[in-house]
């Protein structure tokens, strides 16, 4: 349709493609992740039955893990389940939904990390003009509570905060390539969502979101919401120009 039109989609797809498959982003930052498995729905010929026991492989010991698809939806498709005797009965019913309804391709599974939903560091990366860079700008503290999802200005000063804007260091400077590409792709502002495994007092990463993603612009009152609408105008501007006769 946009292709009759002579029209482009702005933010464009690929940015979608590059950082909201989950899978494809633990291929590439397993490293700093939580060790999990994915399972594509192509690989077992289409069978919930055979994607449940792909996932209920990894698990060798009892206990709770964490399942999500690659594609979360928001956290539609993101639920903690119990194993008992490498068996979990509820899996299958909710692969189908999450399946059928939800048009889930690829799932994957990693124990559940107690505390997460409490303390969740979301660190925002703006796009440094004049270094041509990404720089860390903000973080975030999100906590879920029974009323909903609570948040509040984290700097990162020490412990669990400290922790987490080393592990975005690292990954900018071990996967500066990647990082790069996003830049020059125009995404205005990146978030980096975080965890703290306060057993091992370890940081680790869980998901990337741009633009379309919650800012909570309220709690820390800095002009994040500035820089991506300006971001994206000055994008959309520059194609005006640039496809102008």
């Amino acid at each position: 349709m946009l292709g009759e039109l002579g029209a482009t989609l702005w933010p464009p797809t690929s940015w979608e493609e590059i950082l909201e498959n989950k899978d494809q982003i633990y291929t590439k930052f397993n490293k700093f992740m939580l060790r999990a498995r994915w399972v594509k729905l192509d690989a077992v010929q289409g069978s919930v039955e055979k994607l449940a026991a792909g996932l209920l492989s990894f698990c060798r010991l009892d206990g709770e893990y964490f399942i999500k698809g690659s594609l979360s939806c928001a956290k539609t498709c993101g639920t903690s389940v119990k194993v008992v005797g490498g068996r979990c009965p509820e899996l299958v019913e909710i692969l189908r939904k999450w399946v059928d309804e939800m048009h889930q391709r690829c799932v994957g599974i990693q124990s559940f990390m107690p505390g997460f939903d409490r303390l969740e560091l979301r660190t925002w990366l703006v796009p440094d003009s004049v270094a041509r860079r990404w720089r860390p700008a903000l973080t975030i503290k999100t906590e879920l509570l029974p009323t909903g999802l609570s948040a509040e200005l984290y700097q990162p000063l020490h412990g669990a905060g400290l922790r987490v804007a080393q592990l975005v260091d690292e990954m900018l400077a071990e996967h500066a390539p990647f990082f790069e590409q996003l830049r020059q792709m125009g995404i205005p502002a990146l978030r980096v969502d975080c965890g703290y495994d306060s057993a091992s007092e370890k940081a680790f990463f869980n998901e990337f979101a741009a633009v379309e993603a919650w800012i909570w612009s309220e709690v820390h009152g800095q002009d994040l919401a500035a820089v991506v609408g300006r971001g994206l105008g000055d994008s959309v501007w520059a194609k005006l120009l640039n496809a102008a006769p």
